[in-house]
């Protein structure tokens, strides 16, 4: 099968004021052929005439969020950030994939269908080229998917990144952050919106929302380094109990062994299901995820 050819094309929507160097840059990396700065009205692309692959909307810290160009006659006003979010709604009732990228610690709600970052200054390379990165295989994936009738979870050329990546996971300069990052990444390539808990002791490093969606999160807790059956099923009911106490819902436990061990018994905890981070992205090479979380469920509850 023939990995679809890139050579993106975007729209990048910035609020008044955005620093963005960095967001090009990354950008840049991620193989985009040109981006369309848009920082106002003026000369402002017709999303439904001239329908881009990606839109990426760029909020500010200091712009006015109540203000909008929309109310004033001067068409020639930067963008507000009220502005560069309803061009990610509409682009996103288009059908195309959005992604929008908010300063750290910046309150806001939006669909499911619409895919957030953070730009943490301190942080950029670290939060932002993930979270970045992982949209970008999301779309490379649906993008595989539409042409090759592809149904798997991730497309070979990302399966086989994800690969290479897992490999190094291993080397002794890898750290904690890498494996965080690496979780992050896959899961937000397979179709999600992840938050990651800033409280790690409570059982749960990452909710997550398949896209689009409306459905209970799944609660993602990770586990890397000298494993074994015990210490996974004290995990899974550490993760078990912080499910119950949020109301509901499903678990994962993805692990890796140093040894690269892998405990092929399913969890016997109740709403948690365990897989092996290997294992898992050679299954994404197939299926997509949500399909592998529903088999996994199906096998516990006897029915496979």
């Amino acid at each position: 099968m023939t990995e679809v050819s890139e050579g993106w094309h975007g729209y990048l929507y910035r609020a008044t004021g955005t620093d963005i160097t960095q967001i090009v840059d990354i950008l840049g990396m991620e193989g985009f052929e040109d981006i369309w700065i848009v920082g106002s009205s003026f000369g402002a692309p017709n999303l439904r005439d001239e329908k881009p692959d990606v839109v990426i909307s760029v909020c500010g810290d200091e712009v006015d969020r109540q203000q909008s160009w929309f109310n004033t006659s001067n068409r020639e006003l930067g963008f507000s950030n009220l502005d560069v979010l309803f061009q990610a709604g509409y682009a996103t009732a288009l059908g195309i994939p959005c992604l929008v990228i908010t300063p750290k610690n910046f309150e806001l709600q939006l669909p499911r269908e619409v895919v957030v970052a953070v730009s943490d200054p301190e942080k950029v390379n670290s939060v932002l080229r993930q979270q970045v990165g992982g949209f970008m295989n999301w779309v490379r994936t649906e993008r595989h998917r539409n042409e090759f009738q592809f149904e798997g979870g991730l497309s070979p050329k990302v399966a086989d990144d994800f690969v290479v990546r897992l490999s190094s996971l291993g080397e002794p300069d890898s750290s904690a952050l890498d494996f965080e990052e690496f979780i992050a990444d896959l899961l937000v390539s397979v179709g999600g919106n992840v938050q990651s808990n800033p409280t790690k002791d409570t059982g749960v490093d990452f909710v997550f929302f398949f896209r689009p969606a409306s459905r209970q999160p799944i609660y993602i807790e990770t586990k890397r380094g000298r494993l074994n059956g015990a210490l996974l099923t004290t995990s899974e009911r550490r993760l078990s109990s912080a499910i119950i106490e949020r109301g509901g819902g499903l678990g994962v436990l993805l692990y890796l062994d140093d040894g690269r061990s892998k405990f092929d018994q399913e969890s016997i905890v109740p709403l948690v299901v365990r897989l092996e981070l290997s294992s898992l992205l050679e299954r994404l090479r197939r299926l997509p995820f949500e399909r592998i979380l529903s088999d996994e469920i199906a096998k516990a509850s006897g029915n496979l």
